[in-house]
């Protein structure tokens, strides 16, 4: 029987890797879990007004599963997730998925190369969940990290006694028409419920800490005819999304320190704020003091209007420090405090992304917990010591899909999704085809791998020490951050499609350990013999010009050394 694999999350990782284990591994035994009742993940639970990707749609989609029916250049929540269940509708994998199941811990188990599950099952017809242990040989991690909400912790929530809402819990039937309403935070979130709420608010006030690079959003609508040309000659959405994957890559070099193209970027936005922002004080408070790419890039449609609005005030040069009854308390330098009330809170103040977010419990070899691991090996607790974004050692047959080092400014997340999902399934097919038990990252070598990657990160300008943000929530300049990825996309495939077993151990299914340089070697001695032999039958030929008879057993020999090195690959794949 194939070996099992169980994959956690049906978002956008969890898809990739099951449409992917039936094209590389040939398997369907693997199974999905997903705590909600949907496929979707972040584009199922975020329902905040506005909700949407500052991805294109046509490069927010899997490589796999071009889709000619988006309505916008950057789509919707609600039609992202629409998109989402059709994928899985068409690869049949909500029989794959569990949902309402929810993983709370994993174990290692050594003794039988398996991971022990523990799943809190949430059924509607139960009011607690039921818990529920299962066996798999490979665990696929895929649960994101846009799902643990960071809510501010300023004292007083308890107090309030208004409607509070974080953008990703949003409540269903909130009216905000009319309604006095706070707005803490201003990234991606925040810039999108302020266009959406601005015109509808009595007051909108929004809570500034640090300002944002924003840059228009290029919003249009995909008209029904070039919908149908999509449809019917796919080549042109092909050619559509490779020209926004193509133009997303040149703009990389943006990303680092003192590049010509960071110093385009930083006089392009400041002469777009000098032509939309007309108030001068207003522009100081929203032009910031680092450099274009630090933090998060924010595509905006009319946030810098709206924040014009005579109904909308944006709160700058004062710090929170307090929420009471009816609002939220604010003190300026001078130790002047203020008060404003609202009829609603809303905190857009994002995720917390460190790989250590998680509250799932890992245990690995030994019973070592993951997050103890790798503050054993980094004295730190956000900092991730991996392989190629997707292993790390003590942790055997354990794969993380969009894991440590996996955030990207550039270019579309699903990009690495894919990327990370066919690495992992392609380490798989290795240790299966090659009779292996358990395989796990040699601990030197992802840590030279993570090392190389803090110095690169260096290069960056998240590593500017100029602001704190998600990317780099302590301000650090050493590189050593464990969100972000600091190449190109080029780099991305050149690094995941190499493959050396050597970089790994590993137990065959005796028990005992498994020399994989050997293996390495076997896999390469084939296709030696093919070039040898292909080498001395054209000298052979080359040599016997004319000999007819000569020809035909040059021939029929290299035909035979084909075969023979075909059934030695062939005995590797099974």
């Amino acid at each position: 029987m194939a070996p099992s694999i169980a994959v956690i999350g049906a978002g956008f990782s969890g898809l990739v890797v099951g449409v992917q284990a039936r094209k590389i591994l040939n398997t369907d035994n693997f199974t999905i879990f997903e705590k909600e009742p949907a496929v979707g993940g972040t584009w199922l639970v975020n329902k905040y007004p506005g909700a949407a990707c500052d991805v294109m749609s046509h490069f927010y989609s899997f490589s796999f599963e071009l889709n000619p029916d988006w309505s916008m250049s950057y789509s919707p929540g609600d039609e992202i997730w629409r998109y989402m269940d059709t994928v899985a509708k068409k690869h049949q994998l909500h029989e794959k998925t569990r949902f309402g199941h929810e993983l709370r811990e994993a174990r290692w188990i050594e003794e039988d190369g398996e991971w022990d599950l523990l799943f809190l099952v949430h059924d509607n017809s139960s009011k607690s969940p039921t818990e529920l242990r299962l066996r798999f040989n490979y665990l696929i991690y895929g649960g994101g990290s846009l799902h643990h909400p960071k809510f501010p912790d300023y004292p007083g929530w308890d107090k309030y006694k208004g409607a509070a809402a974080h953008s990703a819990a949003w409540p269903s039937g909130v009216d905000l028409r009319g309604k006095n309403v706070g707005v803490i935070g201003n990234g991606a979130s925040g810039v999108q419920i302020v266009e959406k709420i601005a015109p509808l608010a009595k007051q909108l006030t929004i809570y500034q800490r640090t300002p944002n690079w924003y840059l228009p959003k290029l919003m249009f609508s995909y008209p029904a005819w070039l919908r149908w040309v999509f449809r019917y000659v796919p080549l042109t959405m092909w050619l559509h999304r490779l020209y926004i994957s193509l133009s997303s890559e040149l703009m990389f070099p943006i990303w680092l320190k003192s590049t010509w193209m960071q110093s385009i970027a930083s006089f392009v936005v400041h002469r777009l704020y000098d032509v939309t922002i007309t108030d001068s004080k207003l522009r100081s408070a929203l032009t910031p003091k680092y450099a274009v790419g630090t933090k998060r890039i924010l595509p905006q449609i009319t946030y810098l209007e709206d924040l014009q609005r005579p109904n909308v005030e944006l709160v700058h040069a004062e710090r929170i420090v307090e929420i009471d009854a009816t609002g939220i308390w604010t003190e300026a330098k001078q130790s002047e405090r203020k008060h404003r009330d609202h009829d609603i809170i809303i905190a857009a103040t994002g995720f917390d992304a460190s790989p250590t977010a998680s509250p799932v419990k890992i245990y690995g070899r030994g019973g070592v917990e993951r997050g103890d691991k790798w503050f054993k090996q980094t004295g730190e607790k956000n900092l991730a010591i991996h392989y190629k974004t997707v292993m790390t050692s003590a942790f055997p047959n354990f794969f993380t899909v969009y894991g440590p080092n996996t955030g990207v400014g550039h270019t579309s997340a699903v990009t690495m999704i894919e990327a990370e999902a066919d690495l992992s399934l392609r380490i798989i097919k290795e240790a299966i085809s090659h009779g292996l038990k358990a395989i796990e990252p040699k601990e030197e070598v992802e840590r030279k791998y993570t090392e190389k990657l803090w110095e690169d990160l260096k290069k960056t300008v998240w590593c500017g020490g100029q602001t704190h943000s998600w990317y780099n929530p302590t301000n650090r300049t050493d590189g050593k951050l464990s969100t972000m990825w600091p190449y190109d996309a080029y780099t991305m495939y050149r690094q995941f499609r190499d493959l050396d077993l050597e970089d790994f151990n590993a137990i065959g299914r005796d028990g005992k350990a498994v020399d994989t340089a050997k293996l390495n070697k076997a896999f390469w001695v084939p296709w030696v013999i093919v070039i040898g032999s292909a080498a001395l039958a054209g000298g052979v030929a080359v040599a016997m010009t004319g000999h007819e008879e000569v020809l035909e057993w040059v021939q029929q020999q290299s035909e035979q050394v084909v075969k023979s090195v075909q059934g030695v690959i062939d005995s590797f794949n099974h």
